[in-house]
């Protein structure tokens, strides 16, 4: 099976530029409201959609064919994805992000050029109302979704729990001393869980599948997102180090792949363990 990620990353690309152009129409409040929606576009497509991609990719492993609520869902989470992305740059003093300046050090030079007083600190207030915007446009698509009550009750508790997750990572991660950024159960709950179990999780539950039935689901998003995080700080310049443990991570991936039941579903996660460690698009 050939992951289908460049596909799912344009259907998502042109969905999040589809929902915040609707959105524009709607809020007319002062000079930055369409420039804000615009400038949260350009920044949300410009990254991989990995995420957005893993809950289409989870959903199509139980339904065929094309789903318009997977597809919000996974707008849904780039959104929110832009949104940690925006307030991490912020947080780690970051001057670039996807090949351009950081959605913060853009404020800052409209700061500039609007003669504020202070334009850096209008630059980070900026870019946080702006990953607000995000945050809430994207639970308004979710609560949209036309799916079953229990469904969406079981998808807001999974989003819910998973984000506040990382979020408490991320301030393990900002007060971490170097050696303990590098801890693995920092990735986990930093990176691992809603880079991947997440939207593993969240595509499965949306094609009808019950929590209880998706531990497998669970603890190989868990093992795949440490692996995704350990290849990103090798290709850091950390490769010795990491070596070890991204070989054990690679031999439990490959498993809980083998314990599958299903043959579809073995050969789908024997191609994102490979892309994992390839981390190639």
């Amino acid at each position: 099976m050939k992951l289908p990620f460049p596909e799912f990353k344009s259907q998502i690309d042109r969905r999040i530029s589809k929902l915040l152009k609707e959105a524009e129409k709607s809020f007319v409040v002062g000079v930055f409201d369409r420039d804000s929606i615009r400038r949260l576009e350009s920044f949300a497509r410009r990254g991989k959609s990995l995420r957005g991609s893993l809950v289409m990719f989870s959903y199509r492993l139980f339904k065929n064919g094309f789903s318009q609520e997977a597809l919000d869902m996974a707008a849904a989470l780039e959104l929110i994805h832009s949104a940690l992305l925006i307030q991490d740059d912020i947080m780690d003093e970051d001057e670039m992000r996807r090949g351009v300046k950081a959605v913060h050090r853009q404020y800052a030079w409209v700061g500039k050029k609007l003669k504020i007083k202070n334009p850096d600190h209008f630059g980070e207030s900026a870019a946080i109302c702006l990953s607000d915007i995000a945050f809430f446009f994207a639970f308004g698509v979710l609560g949209r979704l036309k799916i079953d009550l229990g469904a969406k009750r079981e998808l807001w508790k999974l989003f819910s729990r998973e984000l506040i997750t990382t979020a408490l990572g991320q301030m393990e991660d900002v007060a971490a001393s170097p050696a303990r950024k590098k801890e693995l159960t920092l990735y986990l709950a930093k990176t691992a869980r809603y880079t991947f179990v997440l939207p593993l999780l969240a595509g499965a539950l949306l094609a009808g599948k019950r929590r209880a039935e998706l531990k497998k689901f669970e603890k190989l998003g868990e093992v795949l997102g440490i692996i995704f995080q350990l290849k990103d700080d090798e290709l850091d310049g950390e490769q010795k180090r990491f070596n070890k443990e991204i070989s054990r991570f690679g031999r439990m991936a490959k498993k809980l792949i083998f314990s599958l039941s299903d043959k579809k579903q073995k050969e789908a996660f024997s191609d994102l363990l490979a892309y994992s460690l390839s981390r190639e698009f």
